[in-house]
């Protein structure tokens, strides 16, 4: 019940309409429920009062046998034709004040209307022929034995005669006019009326429209209203079955235009309510009606009439069909005209003083990403794919993960491109360059080289060789290959190669892959021989070169072997109860089970643990133990016997008891098999902590065991007696095994280094010297890499995720992954913050992916916030990821996590998007605040850390909530000062509100937990947040949005062709809140965590219709008001109100949209 008082709430016309003669007082005091049932109780006054005739005779009408041709508009809007006698159309028999051009639709057991010679009207006693418009599935409607609408032969041509509605005198009756282009038919249903319509239609092209003034010509009333709400709700259909009868309609057959959508909306009935003056024929089968079946007929209509809102509504709780369109119409939702044609017009783009720049000044990128077959789409598909990308404002693709298999497809291995893949990759570029779209080439992604390229290990390798390409000799030069296949190959629709193709703007060599990054995961610690051969020669090989001989470098580490201590584990044994020392960790969802059992090796006794699920958290269940200390540089010995019942890896490390919980200087990864097998680590402490603890975490669902825990003090750290540089033999560090001294582990962070500036800059000079690249070229991303090592490329490069999903158990598992269900909004600068701390002063700086997933319910506030916040900061480019993945280019519904080609939500605000960031609405920043980060100081950054991840400006003493006002940094030039707490102050936690120092951007968190972001300037406007009943002064603009499902919404509007809201042009705004896919089943998991599992639900996308009131500064006789159809097209004007002076518009779902069009005039 409240879900259909909701709807009732939102005034959805035909309810009242029905209710017209209530009083306003009643019909908003009244439930949903007692306004259907006061339309009824209406209706059938209406009835007993003599004012629907009990038999209600066929009207006639006079059709020409045949048609004129239809003449061409000037105007844009469909033609009209003249009718043979006068211009005007054909009057009724017996009813000369009337006129129905329509050419009615006989039922079963009527007879059939066709068009008789000379224009007379005459019936068929044989049985009506089945109409069967070539897009259209057949409609049935009735009582028991449904009948079948029935026409001439020539509407099947498209050659459908078409006329005037409503009410006219005898004398003006205005000219025939045919609607065209619809795809497929939609029953409106009016208060008055049933007609068959086509789905999508524009009310301007049906009949007696007249575009200059909106309403039918010499029409005394308007013939079709601006109030429109479509629905698929099986049920109107039983009530027209079960209750109308045989009714009869007027019929309108479109004419047939081709249409690439044969699965789209053109092929659904839809059902929608639209205000009309008078009830069409209606006829019963048989004799005349009895008072009680007067009194049905009429009780369902009113009831159909109210259905919209009392139940199809309640159903879907308010939510509409719509998926924006493949197109690429020419309309208010186009923006291709701030796009380049072609691109590489005005040259190669290139990086000059820390900016990307053709030939004409700078140029920045609002792009997106396709990935593996979506690289590579048949002709008509990359046509249509360029065009509609260029309509959203997207002016760059990344081609993504195209060497995973989708390149090499048909080849007997990943070493040869498919030439039938690159002719398909060529026509795709060169379309993407003729609608004014660069290209982004990735080179290694995901191509990962097994048996058929010569490579063994696999399964013990990194996942896509990872890290290891990056010395690994044989991979380089096949990175090398792949380069020179794909770059110097010859586009055959441009002419030109890619390496010297300027529509190519960029180069990434390897994207997310780093050695720095890979080793500290531990990926490395367990690389099967020849791979751990080749990397332990060149660690010898750099030790060589630093110290010569061993002596030299024995001295150097301080190189020691210490007595093992006394124990330090209490019941490492398990000769006494758990409890006694060991702490099992769990939370209310951690389903496990802990045992001590004799049968260990031995004769040792046995901690047997079942996980049988997961905590909420992943490190949920851990084994524990704490209670003792650690001083640094002193060497520590862990042994323990372990097996599982199946190959498992599980974490073992040496941390704080205690906040902030970091690590100790011993962290690793431990295989388990079936079989029992020890272990051993000699590990030395990076700091003194007396209160340490030794965990065992990430245990997966199943079975483990433990023997012989034991922790002591000393070891033998450093070089072993029998380990050597001349001979290789001095082993590599592991990730979580550091038993060596601090000079030893600053000298593996040092060849970590030097290692990967030797790769990076190799295939830079390849790519550069021997193949003659001209597009720009970059490495991998900030914080895989060290910054002064990817810095010395041409850009740099970074990505982000506002809450990735999270997989507790296997990887990309689609049964058993979550995502944090939170809003952006309420985490000032968040995910933002952080990539302009990784921004480095002086690059061209682009973010190459970014995504809010879904399912998170406040995913569209995403896309505008970084396109906002980006142009504030100055950066270059900003790239969705992604757009599509596959080869299904045109779905109807939300396929996954991060394809935006269907999410209405997103793409509905791209046109914003671009005007923030492409077209520069959003000014940059005033102020730089930058940290000095010099060469040395990031060596000995890395040596504490190991990690690249810390090269950032927020962990180098910057609040990345400074970004919110001014743009912030690294410098990497070794000029400036090393920064501080008293440098860059933190900002206080209390601060509610952020202003940025061009005041066009405010990020508002002063009522906990119902943040919002705000974008002012004078083309356009933007709010996204929660609403918590408040209205938003966006300059001279006025927002106020009504109550939605989340109390949250986006906003955006944008003058797409004038100066401003105040002068002539067009205005686009977008409104979205709740979106999800036909009976998608979102599962709440506690904590903000939300999953579908595999319940991502069918088509179409619904949405909700945002109730939003929007003053502009301009008079309201001065401006037109147009509800959008999914491809951007108008729909019938919509109200424009005024306000102290002001127009004033009022969105709402009785539109069943998410996007308007504002003309000023």
């Amino acid at each position: 019940m409240p879900a259909v008082r909701r709807a009732a709430d939102h005034e959805v016309p035909g309810l009242r309409r029905l209710g017209d003669e209530l009083s306003p007082g009643r019909r908003e005091r009244g439930s949903a429920v007692g306004r259907c049932a006061a339309a009824v109780v209406h209706a059938v006054r209406r009835a007993l009062h003599g004012r629907v005739r009990r038999r209600l005779r066929v009207v006639r009408p006079r059709i020409p046998r045949r048609l004129p041709p239809r003449s061409p508009s000037p105007t844009g809007t469909p033609s009209t034709r003249p009718a043979p006698h006068g211009g005007a159309c054909p009057r009724g028999r017996g009813r000369p004040d009337r006129v129905f051009c329509d050419p009615p639709v006989a039922l079963r057991g009527l007879r059939s209307w066709r068009p008789g010679p000379e224009g007379a009207s005459r019936f068929a006693k044989r049985r009506p022929r089945l109409l069967r418009h070539p897009q259209t599935p057949s409609l049935r409607l009735g009582r028991a034995r449904s009948p079948r609408i029935a026409g001439d032969r020539r509407l099947l041509r498209g050659q459908a005669a078409s006329a005037p509605c409503g009410r006219f005198s005898s004398g003006d009756a205005p000219r025939c006019a045919a609607g065209a282009g619809h795809r497929g038919p939609r029953l409106a249903f009016r208060r008055e009326s049933l007609r068959i319509q086509p789905a999508g239609a524009d009310v301007r092209d049906f009949p007696g429209w007249d575009s200059s003034s909106r309403r039918a010509a010499s029409c005394q009333e308007p013939c079709h209203a601006t109030e429109d709400r479509e629905h698929r709700d099986p049920r109107l259909w039983r009530a027209l079955r079960t209750g109308l009868g045989t009714l009869r309609a007027d019929l309108h057959v479109p004419e047939r235009r081709p249409t690439a959508d044969r699965d789209g909306p053109g092929n659904r009935m839809f059902l929608m309510t639209r205000k009309a003056t008078r009830f069409p024929a209606l006829r019963w089968t048989s004799g005349a009606p009895s008072m009680h079946r007067t009194l049905a007929v009429i009780s369902w209509m009113a009831i159909v009439g109210a259905l919209p809102v009392c139940g199809a509504i309640a159903d879907d709780d308010g939510l509409f069909p719509f998926v924006i369109s493949y197109d690429a119409p020419d309309n208010a939702t186009n923006v291709s005209a701030w796009l380049e044609r072609p691109a590489g017009k005005h040259g190669f783009v290139r990086a000059e003083n820390g900016r990307l720049v053709t030939d004409v000044g700078p140029i920045r990128f609002w792009a997106t990403n396709l990935c593996f077959d979506a690289c590579f789409p048949e002709k008509k598909q990359a046509e249509r794919v360029a065009a509609r990308l260029a309509r959203l404002g997207i002016n760059c693709v990344r081609m993504h993960h195209m060497d995973s298999h989708s390149i090499f497809k048909g080849s007997p291995n990943k070493l040869t491109l498919s030439p039938e893949q690159l002719d398909k990759l060529d026509y795709l570029i060169f379309q993407l360059k003729q609608h004014g779209v660069y290209t982004n080439l990735n080179l290694h992604v995901s191509r990962w080289l097994d048996e058929a390229e010569g490579f063994s290990g696999r399964a013990e390798r990194p996942e896509y060789d990872k890290g290891l390409d990056n010395f690994e000799p044989r991979m380089i030069e096949l990175q090398k290959k792949y380069a020179r296949d794909l770059l110097t190959h010859v586009n055959r629709y441009t002419g030109k190669p890619y390496a010297e193709e300027p529509a190519v703007a960029f180069v990434e060599i390897n994207n997310e892959n780093a050695l720095f990054a890979t080793w500290g995961w531990g990926q490395l610690d367990r690389l099967p021989d020849p791979y751990a051969a080749t990397f332990r020669k060149l660690w010898n090989a750099w030790l060589r070169n630093k110290y010569g001989d061993t002596e030299k470098l024995r001295a150097a580490w301080n190189a020691q072997a210490v007595p093992l201590g006394e124990e330090m584990l209490r019941n490492g044994d398990f000769r006494e109860p758990l409890d006694r020392g060991w702490n099992m960790e769990r939370d209310a969802k951690t389903e496990v089970q802990s045992m001590i059992e004799q049968a260990g090796p031995d004769g040792a006794r046995v901690l047997r643990i079942v996980v049988k699920r997961q905590g909420e958290v992943s490190w949920h269940p851990q084994l524990t133990q704490a209670g003792f200390g650690v001083r640094k540089n002193h060497p520590y010995t862990l042994a323990f016997q372990a097996r599982s019942d199946a190959k498992r890896q599980i974490h073992v490390n040496c941390m704080m008891a205690h906040e902030p919980w970091e690590r100790l200087g011993f962290e690793t990864r431990v295989t388990l098999t079936p079989k029992w097998q020890r272990h051993r680590f000699t590990f030395v402490a990076d700091r003194d902590d007396p209160k340490a603890r030794l965990s065992i975490s990430n245990l997966a669902p199943g079975t483990y065991e433990f023997a012989s825990f034991s922790l002591r003090p000393g070891g033998v750290v450093g070089v072993e007696p029998d380990q050597k540089i001349e001979d290789d033999t001095v082993p590599v560090l592991r990730q979580g095994e550091m038993n060596l001294t601090e000079p030893a582990r600053n000298d593996f962070v040092d060849f970590l280094w030097d290692t990967e500036a030797k790769y990076w800059g190799g295939m830079y000079r390849f790519l550069k010297d021997e193949l003659k690249v001209k597009p720009i070229v970059s490495g991998t991303q900030m914080g895989y890499s060290p910054a002064h090592i990817q810095a010395r490329l041409d850009y740099v490069d970074a990505h982000s995720y506002w809450h990735h999903p999270a997989f507790p158990g296997r990887p990309w598992d689609p049964q058993n992954w979550y995502v944090q269900n939170e809003a952006l909004v309420n985490s000032p600068a968040g995910t933002l913050g952080g990539l302009a701390a990784t921004r480095v002063v002086g690059k061209a700086y682009t973010v190459s992916e970014y995504n809010h997933p879904q399912p998170i319910s406040y995913a569209a506030e995403g896309f505008p916030m970084i396109a906002a916040f980006g142009a504030f900061q100055g950066w270059d480019g900003v790239f969705s990821f992604a757009y599509c993945h596959n080869a299904n280019f045109e779905p109807r519904k939300v396929e996954g996590f991060f394809d935006i080609k269907s999410d209405t939500a997103k793409i509905a605000h791209m046109p914003a998007c671009a005007a923030l960031f492409l077209r520069g609405d959003v000014a940059a920043g005033k102020k730089l605040l930058t940290v000095p980060l010099s060469r040395d100081a990031e060596r000995k950054r890395l040596h504490q850390t190991r990690t690249a991840w810390t090269l950032n400006a927020g962990q180098l003493g910057l609040d990345p909530k400074w970004s919110l006002a001014h743009r912030i940094g690294l410098d990497l030039s070794g000029n400036g000062e090393a920064s501080s707490e008293k440098t860059f102050p933190k900002v206080p936690d209390k601060t509610a509100v952020f202003q940025s120092d061009t005041g066009q951007i405010r990020w508002d968190v002063s009522e906990k937990g119902a943040g919002y972001f705000t974008v002012n300037t004078p083309r356009s406007k933007l709010f996204t947040g929660f609403v918590r009943g408040r209205t938003f002064e966006l300059g001279d603009v006025k927002l106020k949005i009504g109550k939605t499902r989340l109390d949250w919404a986006t906003v955006s509007m944008v003058a797409i062709d004038g100066q401003g809201f105040d002068k002539p042009g067009r205005i686009l705004i977008a409104a979205t809140g709740w979106q999800q896919n036909s009976e998608a089943k979102l599962e709440e998991l506690g904590g903000n965590r939300v999953t579908l599992r595999n319940r991502w639900g069918r088509e179409p996308v619904l949405c909700e219709g945002v109730p939003a009131e929007i003053v502009l500064p301009v008079d309201a006789g001065k401006v037109r008001f147009y509800p959008l159809d999914e491809s951007g097209n108008r729909r019938a004007a919509a109200p424009v109100l005024e306000a102290e002076g002001k127009a004033k518009f009022m969105l709402g779902p009785r539109h069943a949209t998410v996007w308007y069009e504002i003309e000023v005039r």
